[in-house]
């Protein structure tokens, strides 16, 4: 990775995704979205469902090839590559937890969080498996070979973050990361995007969670996909100078 890429952080210009429907035809999942995602900050999006979050985090991730517009990582148009050498800068920059975890129930803790290791080596470094394991202690995850299967919603959670941090990304991309977790859980993971942000790191979450919000630096709102100002009444502990 480029140091000054990690300095600039990510940017969406003039973002447009359109997408046909059953009937076959177009309609617009996002139109005319720019923003810019910090290092050293939260950035929440936010908005109803169906507004074009996930699209939004798809398209910031290179999973999804904007239909107009681009997506910008300092020197490099992330949308402009091609789906190998996107998966490439992925690998290298982000660090992705999804809303459904997609963890492999099969595998244990340790197991789990090593897998991003396994996509560019035959067999994990030690470096990588210690990295692991010190993240798992860090999250308070059994450290006992259990299949993940039987882990707690709240400890999956976890495990997903953990694995997200094995290659010490500069981007952290989090779909509703504190979803259907106990008040307890949700602040402890809230408080964890914060401190990796502090830490330098550009962290995006989407999200309807006011308790995450309220710790963003920035927030971003979609509706229809398109930017507009959030519903403050729907997130009390919105900040001044919060919105995007």
């Amino acid at each position: 990775m480029n140091p000054h890429d990690a300095e600039v952080g990510l940017s969406v210009f003039q973002l447009g995704v359109s997408f046909c429907d059953a009937t076959g035809d177009r309609f617009n999942a996002l139109s005319g979205i720019t923003a810019q995602f910090k290092p050293g900050q939260v950035t929440a999006i936010v908005g109803p469902s169906g507004s074009g979050k996930t699209t939004l985090l798809h398209c910031i991730a290179g999973i999804l090839v904007p239909s107009s517009g681009e997506t910008r990582h300092g020197g490099v148009i992330v949308s402009s590559l091609g789906e190998s050498a996107r998966d490439t800068w992925r690998r290298h920059n982000c660090g992705m937890v999804f809303q459904d975890f997609r963890l492999i129930d099969e595998l244990t803790v340790l197991e789990n969080v090593t897998t991003p290791a396994l996509f560019g080596h035959y067999r994990v470094p030690s470096i990588l498996r210690d990295r692991a394991r010190t993240l798992i202690r860090d999250f308070g995850l059994p450290e006992r070979s259990i299949p993940t299967s039987r882990l707690s919603r709240g400890e999956r959670q976890r495990v997903a973050l953990a694995r997200a941090l094995l290659m010490d990304p500069a981007i952290i991309l989090a779909d509703e990361p504190t979803a259907s977790l106990d008040r307890t859980t949700a602040a402890s993971v809230a408080g964890t995007l914060e401190a990796l942000a502090t830490q330098g790191k550009a962290v995006v979450c989407v999200t309807h969670d006011d308790l995450l919000v309220s710790r963003a630096h920035e927030v971003i709102a979609l509706k229809a996909g398109r930017m507009g100002p959030p519903a403050v009444d729907q997130f009390p502990g919105l900040r001044a100078g919060d919105l995007a």
